[in-house]
């Protein structure tokens, strides 16, 4: 159940606007801050003096906390951990935050649906604008904080930074790679306007067509060349048969490879796209690209 909740997460994560992204939500940061923070985690539990509300326990909360909560050790020594009442009741805590949360997102979506479709235009207000620099942010984040930052291939501010692979997304659960190809699929559907239930509609992809959008990066259609980017970069996910935290550490350079895959496709959406589309970039990093 958990782990299929965090793959859920993943097909949704991109939509941190309008309810969403209300101080009362801020679902991103509230439900799946990572890394984890166990020092902070084991604290609260062993304090029983916590509030979740705090952006000061965003690392001690959400899929990242269950994360470590639920996988950190062998099975045995979890159920015994787990038998603690103050440890369950924190984990319960965890849950229902969350839970909390999405529920009033969701229904706060019932009359923000309304508005979302009637801010036609491009500005920064715009439905355009706000799904775009979400799927922009959520793109960047898997492939800088979810791949290139744990195998050192990220910077800060132009310094590179070191290798961690304690920094991956699902280090406990081994999910990392599982949970950057759904992400990947969910930001691929969006692109080609294909919704939850399978029904291919009007996405950005039909609107680059529209366009006879050209790639700067590469030659010919653009629309044709993020989409042939996005299966690159899929089938290299799917290729390795051990977890992120392994691969880094036993197989670099095919995970260098990757990296570049992924930054490869940065321009074709921040610069081409973009142009094409006539949105701002709202959304700001400090990775220079």
């Amino acid at each position: 159940q958990f782990i299929e909740s965090y793959h859920a997460w993943q097909r949704v994560s991109v939509f941190q606007f309008g309810p969403a992204a209300e101080f009362s939500a801020l679902l991103r940061e509230n439900c799946n801050t990572f890394p984890a923070n166990p020092i902070l985690i084991e604290a609260n539990i062993s304090l029983e003096n916590y509030s979740l509300d705090l952006p000061s326990n965003y690392e001690a909360k959400g899929f990242s906390a269950l994360d470590y909560l639920f996988f950190h050790a062998h099975k045995n020594e979890l159920l015994i951990e787990l038998s603690n009442p103050l440890r369950l009741a924190y984990a319960k805590d965890c849950v229902d935050d969350m839970r909390s949360r999405i529920s009033g997102v969701v229904t706060s979506w019932d009359s923000y649906r309304t508005t979302f479709l009637a801010a036609e235009g491009n500005d920064r207000n715009s439905s355009l604008s706000l799904l775009f620099n979400q799927f922009l942010f959520d793109y960047e984040q898997i492939k800088r904080n979810k791949l290139a930052l744990p195998s050192g291939f990220a910077t800060q501010y132009g310094i590179p930074l070191d290798a961690d692979t304690a920094l991956v997304e699902g280090l406990y659960s081994k999910q990392s790679f599982a949970l950057i190809a759904t992400n990947l699929q969910a930001l691929q559907n969006i692109y080609l306007g294909i919704g939850e239930d399978g029904i291919d509609g009007v996405g950005m992809y039909e609107k680059l067509k529209e366009y006879n959008a050209q790639s700067t990066v590469v030659e010919g259609d653009l629309a044709e060349a993020i989409q042939d980017q996005f299966e690159v970069c899929k089938t290299l996910i799917a290729g390795f048969s051990n977890d992120l935290p392994f691969e880094i550490q036993s197989n670099i350079a095919q995970i260098q490879l990757v990296s570049n895959e992924f930054q490869k496709m940065v321009p074709m959406l921040k610069n081409d796209m973009r142009s094409y589309l006539s949105v701002t970039v709202t959304l700001t990093d400090s990775d220079g690209d």
